[in-house]
């Protein structure tokens, strides 16, 4: 039908030229032709000008086009959006890294097709955790799986905001100011389409999101299958520069990975799915009563929970499988931190049964765990410090007590 027009609007120009107007402005023509053709056949009919180009910002104030289905968080603000009818991209499913030619993100999956990127501020008093929960919940109704995330302790190191704008946008286009700061980054997948939502810090007391979507056509689906040959493997320790997958890539033939994949992480880190002989000898959370000031939480509940939190929070991240041998004396010791330091903080405790449940748990990637059993400290719902491991109550205690 487009064709049509297009053959019927040159023929138009041309019975205007032959009429003499080639002394007019050239989108002059085109408007003459389009009014004809409006006349003839509506308001349905394809208008072209010069006033918004199809690779470019759209006015703030036009209508907000929502792909997928994914509408605005409550109260947020959206920003000037960008879209681009026909883009050849690289969408990172991996942590960027600097390189003396820039930031690239090691894995990337080379798309080209429709590209809208839309950036919202949101409320000092809204929670970037149920921010990001809002679009993971609107993607899996749409059939997209996670194949990504990282979030601030993952981007450790590197100048966040600019590292990802670096990669989304190479061309420059995206107004750089509304790039979330010490973010959750997140990558998603179906078929022939992918989203990353990237949730955190706006300016000082605000927060800012940006969901950048691609729907046409994989070109190479090379990345995607190294990410599912890296969970493969044993040990899931190369997560910072190899992501983790979600079973999206189940239908890929298997392949290499292109470079040797991380070592497994020592004993002193995170229990690993090679670590899978049980500790003897060990102190467990059965043999003791647990400390009655730990609130046992369901991972499902924890964001809300947070989000309501007041004051000083510290989660363990844990399990109760006798496979996670680093769970096993981690669980009492966190008992006695918490019974020690009753007065000082409020305790939760999440588990996963089985233990590697974790890995395909949305909550246990909107928090960067990579590895149980893991402490995090919160502060009015707000991530303020971390301990990946098995670590003592003295590391704790100078690590989560602010």
């Amino acid at each position: 039908m487009l064709g049509f027009f297009a053959r019927f609007y040159f023929f138009i120009v041309l019975m205007l030229a032959s009429a003499g107007a080639f002394a007019a402005n050239p989108f002059e023509l085109i408007g003459q032709a389009t009014s004809l053709l409006r006349q003839a056949g509506g308001d349905n009919v394809p208008v072209f000008d010069n006033q918004q180009p199809a690779n470019g910002n759209m006015p703030a104030n036009a209508a907000l086009i929502e792909p997928f289905g994914l509408r605005p968080y409550l109260r947020s603000t959206a920003q000037r959006p960008y879209y681009n009818p026909m883009d050849s991209v690289r969408v990172p499913i991996s942590l960027p890294r600097g390189t003396p030619e820039g930031w690239v993100a090691p894995y990337n999956v080379p798309m080209e097709g429709k590209v809208h990127v839309l950036q919202y501020v949101h409320r000092s008093d809204d929670s970037p955790m149920l921010v990001d929960q809002h679009y993971a919940g609107l993607l899996a109704q749409q059939g997209f799986e996670l194949v990504f995330a990282c979030d601030e302790a993952c981007h450790a190191g590197i100048n966040a905001p600019s590292a990802w704008k670096a990669v989304l946008d190479p061309n420059s286009r995206l107004n750089g100011l509304y790039f979330p700061d010490r973010a959750v980054f997140k990558t998603y997948y179906r078929n022939n389409a992918m989203v990353i939502v990237g949730v955190g810090k706006w300016g000082n007391d605000k927060y800012s999101s940006l969901i950048y979507t691609v729907e046409g056509r994989v070109l190479d689906t090379q990345a995607l299958t190294m990410v599912k040959a890296a969970q493969s493997t044993p040990s899931p320790a190369q997560f910072r520069d190899q992501a983790p997958v979600a079973s999206a890539t189940a239908g890929f033939p298997a392949a290499q990975p292109a470079f040797p994949l991380a070592a497994p992480m020592p004993p002193t880190q995170p229990a690993q799915p090679a670590q899978q002989a049980a500790a003897k000898n060990v102190k467990t959370i059965n043999d003791s009563q647990a400390a009655s000031n730990i609130a046992t939480v369901h991972p499902g509940d924890l964001p809300t929970r947070l989000a309501t939190s007041k004051g000083l929070v510290i989660v363990l991240f844990s399990s109760l499988d006798l496979k996670c041998t680093f769970c096993l004396p981690a669980n009492p010791r966190f008992d006695d931190f918490a019974t020690r330091h009753a007065s000082s903080a409020s305790f939760m405790r999440t588990t996963w049964e089985p233990w590697l449940g974790f890995e395909r748990d949305v909550v246990a990637s909107t928090y960067g765990i990579r590895g149980l059993p893991a402490f995090l400290a919160f502060r009015d719902g707000r991530l303020i410090g971390r301990v990946d491991g098995n670590s003592s109550i003295e590391k704790l205690e100078r690590a989560l007590l602010r």
